[in-house]
């Protein structure tokens, strides 16, 4: 996965269907990784890559 320093990456997913483990890889991936809102059995979850 290829993200700019300082960018951003947005997703919504089913929390039954790998919404955490997405999340995980999102971290490892660009640094960061945090729900942002949760409801009806999704997450919104979003990563920042670190950089300037």
């Amino acid at each position: 996965m290829h993200l700019l320093n300082g960018g951003k990456l947005w997703l919504v997913a089913r929390t039954r269907q790998g919404a955490d483990a997405l999340r995980e890889r999102m971290a490892a991936s660009f640094g960061s990784a945090e729900v942002v809102r949760r409801g009806s059995g999704f997450k919104v979850l979003r990563s920042t890559k670190a950089g300037s």
